[in-house]
């Protein structure tokens, strides 16, 4: 979703640490043991969102590796510092959902895939996917029944869910919300408008856009692309080339004009540690 943007060098991590740590007091993750990871789909091509969610989780919730799972279900480490996706106790799920799919792919086929992939029982699952906890099977529900309804934490949205600044402006105090308002809807449209074209124009040092871009390092699966490529889109659209406001095409502004909205679903095992709580 863009205009003169960036070009992504191979010591990347460091210009990105600089800039955005710099703008947005990201967090660092702890090291030890293996405990919070997040996992993208293919709709990492369609938009800056899914980066963003990643950047996000890291921030607010140490999450330490990034993974990808593929059009057919394959899951890769995308960062340098993963462990076997397994090994993680806590998944930060960032896809765009709706019926009963996310990222295109149905429930049942994700959920084949998730648990081959971590066949351990996870201690929390957060669904950054629109309708995930909406009834009367919602994902949530599925995927805890899937592991003998033994993950002690699942959160998912009833209908459409998006981050929120609300007030504050920096990332790591973004929350993600249902029912969600624009601060100003034409200010809103307008953002989103620009993100588009920007995302349609060429991505750095290729006559392909965004999109093109991603698609090409994703299947087949190329890690340091897919890397480069998530590293590159978190750089450029932090910040707007072409104005503040309703000419910004920055996503992090996209954020900054939602507000309001309602908690997500929260089910479990033990989610609040007084026991069950059932999943929509």
């Amino acid at each position: 979703m863009r205009y003169t943007l960036l070009s992504a060098p191979k010591d990347i991590k460091t210009a990105l640490s600089a800039v955005v740590i710099a703008a947005f007091s990201l967090g660092i993750p702890s090291s030890g043991a293996a405990q919070t990871a997040t996992l993208v789909m293919t709709d990492l091509c369609d938009d800056p969102s899914a980066a963003f969610d990643y950047e996000w989780s890291k921030d607010k919730h140490s999450s330490e590796a990034l993974f990808f799972m593929d059009i057919l279900g394959k899951i890769f480490a995308v960062t340098d510092n993963a462990a076997s996706f397994d090994s993680y106790k806590s998944i930060y799920v960032a896809a765009h959902g709706g019926g009963d799919s996310l990222s295109g792919m149905k429930y049942d086929e994700f959920m084949d895939n998730f648990k081959l992939e971590h066949p351990s029982t996870p201690t929390e699952i957060f669904f950054a996917v629109c309708k995930s906890a909406a009834e009367p099977d919602s994902l949530l529900k599925q995927i805890n029944s899937k592991y003998g309804n033994n993950i002690n934490k699942l959160s998912g949205g009833v209908t459409g869910c998006a981050l929120t600044y609300h007030g504050d402006p920096t990332l790591k105090n973004a929350e993600y919300k249902i029912n969600t308002k624009p601060v100003s809807e034409p200010v809103f449209n307008s953002i989103n408008q620009n993100l588009t074209a920007r995302w349609n124009n060429n991505y750095p040092s290729s006559h392909q856009n965004y999109q093109q871009s991603c698609n090409k390092r994703t299947f087949p699966f190329v890690k340091d692309d897919v890397d480069g490529f998530v590293e590159t889109v978190l750089l450029n659209f932090s910040f707007s080339t072409t104005g503040e406001g309703a000419q910004s095409n920055s996503y992090l502004d996209l954020i900054k004009n939602s507000e309001g909205g309602d908690p997500l679903s929260v089910c479990g095992k033990n989610p609040y540690g007084t026991g069950v709580v059932a999943c929509p």
